[in-house]
This record gives C-alpha cells, structure tokens and sequence, in this order.
C-alpha cells in the first residue's frame, strides 16, 4: 500500500510539471508557428494553454502560483501572443 501510494503521488507531481512546462514552452511555441505560417497551429497551441492554465488553477488555486512564480511571470507573455495571433490574421487580410 505504501509503494502504491507513493507512486501516486510521484505520478501526479510529474502530471503537473508536465503541465506546467506546457505553459513555460508555449509563448515560444506560439511565435514559432506565427514565424512559419502555421497560423492554425498557433491557434490551437493557445487554447490549449488557455485550457491548461484553467485546469491548473481550477485543481490547485493559487498553490501553483506559489509553486511555480515563472508560470505567474510567464503567463502574460501568452496572453500576448492571442494579440499577436490577431496581428498576423489581420495582416493576412
């Protein structure tokens, strides 16, 4: 039971620095698909994040902030990137 429990525990830190490095990776992601054309795929990586982003607070409130302050830092950065999603669709017009 012991073993068992610890290998939860291990599995569900390692799902949630999964997620977290997803978000860290994403602002680069995105502005790379921007650079190559892949407009699409930027969009998707975007909701994504935005669904990660929510699940991650809706699962640990304000713990993953204080776990982890370069998501809090890095958040902005991927909200920006919607603008410059915008930016680019407005360009191609």
């Amino acid at each position: 039971m012991r073993f068992l429990c610890h290998h939860l525990h291990h599995t569900a830190a390692a799902a949630l620095g999964t997620r977290v490095k997803y978000l860290l990776d994403t602002p680069e992601a995105i502005w790379g698909s921007l650079e190559a054309g892949q407009h699409i795929e930027a969009a998707r990586r975007q909701l994504r994040a935005e669904q990660v982003h929510a699940a991650l607070h809706a699962a640990h409130g304000r713990d993953v902030s204080a776990r982890f302050p370069l998501l809090t830092h890095q958040w902005p950065f991927v909200v920006a990137a919607r603008c410059g999603r915008r930016y680019y669709w407005w360009r191609l017009d």
